[in-house]
């Protein structure tokens, strides 16, 4: 049942990514290459070569030249039960958007949500979200996004 409910989605995402705080994030590399902002190591740590060794790492929102943008929207369902009981709530995920803007669905975990079925709503329905990919140094990087979804009744 798709249901015209006050999804706050798009602009809020861009500007809220900043302002959520992000957790312990498990798959972002830490050490050397966080306190430089950068996603690389010395390669002194990882070879003999004497270069640079770049990570597929994703980077924080404070590490990147430009986060990544929300470009369209993805059709998330309010819950039919919850919609019908008239419960609201929020499911607060966070994920990885790639460098052609995709979400990665192996790094889409539910932070934190006010209900199970908001949860699952919200983790069904991003993978499908799409996104200007964010940018660093004139190149797309991937970045760790936090988004929350909230599912409002009309009032």
């Amino acid at each position: 049942m798709r249901a015209p409910f006050g999804l706050v989605l798009g602009a809020l995402l861009a500007a809220g990514i900043g302002a959520l705080p992000l957790p312990a994030q498990a798959a972002h590399q830490s050490g050397a290459a966080e306190a430089s902002g950068r996603n690389s190591v010395s390669a002194a740590s990882a070879d003999t070569s004497g270069g640079e060794v770049e990570f597929d790492e994703p980077y924080r929102w404070l590490d990147v030249d430009r986060v990544a943008r929300p470009i369209g929207k993805a059709p998330i369902v309010y819950p039919p039960m919850l919609w019908r009981q008239r419960i609201e709530g929020e499911a607060v995920a966070e994920f990885v958007v790639d460098t052609l803007g995709r979400v990665d669905p192996k790094s889409l975990r539910i932070v934190s949500a006010t209900h199970a079925l908001f949860a699952s709503a919200a983790r069904a329905a991003l993978p499908r979200a799409r996104y200007a990919p964010a940018e660093l140094e004139g190149r797309k990087v991937r970045q760790i996004v936090v988004v929350p979804v909230r599912f409002v009744q009309p009032r």
